[in-house]
């Protein structure tokens, strides 16, 4: 049985103090103080103040830059396996953990002997994201997120809500701090994979979940950093990496008229409501 005093958190923080002091908050219900980084990407108005008024002994790491998600969470890694600490749960602080979370990631990497474990993710509406990760096709460069319960298989974890050995980041390494933002998850535990860890996920207990919180859904900002992450993912891994990036970027494109099309209809359902 996993203790979760062997558990070390890691929280990266950017122009978004009360998500992150909302989830440290949450944290520390069930985590020792000690055992909880929150690291900050050179937001310029984070309040240190604030988190060490929750628990004095709660670890703050100050970027001098903002490098990205990545090497934000990196530092914060390093910092816990330092202390000695087994298990690394890396979460996004547009989330709302629990221990019943927790518990259930744990006993699942317990159970199964995993590398990383990940949970069921949910929009703040109930709605699934996710079990625990999702799959990419190498060669079409097409991914998806995990909505199966029963998935054999998963090529990686989402890294809002990951929990990683320590010894795995020890053989594997860190993120790759080449990727600003986006498809670094995709990438670490593909690494994962390929030294020889499974990856697993809890099916039972729901992590609330706000999705792209910091950059919008489909906005320009986020296909800008999607998509150069991309082309640096698939230069890595894939086969023909020009053609697997072309075939994401046909997938967005049939994502965001499918999109289109569905905003559509309800606008002229609405407008028909109206009209009786």
């Amino acid at each position: 049985m996993i203790s979760k005093n062997e558990v070390g958190v890691v929280i990266l923080n950017y122009k978004d103090n009360p998500n992150t002091i909302s989830v440290v908050n949450r944290l520390v219900a069930f985590i020792p103080a000690e055992n909880i980084v929150v690291v900050d990407n050179n937001s310029g108005d984070f309040d240190s103040a604030a988190i060490k008024s929750i628990r004095p002994q709660i670890n703050i790491i100050l970027n001098e830059l903002n490098s990205g998600f990545g090497a934000g969470n990196n530092r914060g890694i390093s910092l816990l396996i330092s202390k000695g600490l087994k298990y690394i749960w890396l979460l996004n602080n547009d989330t709302e953990p629990s221990e019943h979370v927790l518990n259930d990631m744990l006993d699942q990497m317990d159970a199964d002997n995993l590398g990383a474990v990940g949970c069921k993710l949910i929009n703040p509406s109930g709605d699934l994201q996710a079990y625990g990760g999702g799959r990419v096709n190498l060669y079409t460069g097409f991914v998806w997120h995990n909505k199966n319960p029963k998935a054999k298989s998963i090529d990686y974890l989402i890294a809002a809500s990951a929990l990683v050995r320590s010894e795995v980041f020890e053989k594997v390494g860190l993120f790759d701090e080449r990727f600003f933002m986006y498809w670094e998850d995709t990438d670490l535990f593909i690494r994962i994979k390929r030294e020889g860890y499974s990856l697993g996920f809890s099916k039972e207990a729901a992590l609330v979940h706000y999705e792209s919180a910091s950059t919008g859904r489909y906005s320009e900002k986020f296909f800008n950093l999607f998509y150069a992450s991309a082309k640096l993912f698939f230069s890595k891994h894939a086969r023909f990496p020009h053609s697997a990036f072309l075939g994401l970027k046909l997938l967005f494109f049939l994502r965001r008229t499918k999109d289109f099309l569905l905003g559509l209809k309800n606008r002229l359902i609405v407008r028909e409501y109206k009209n009786e």
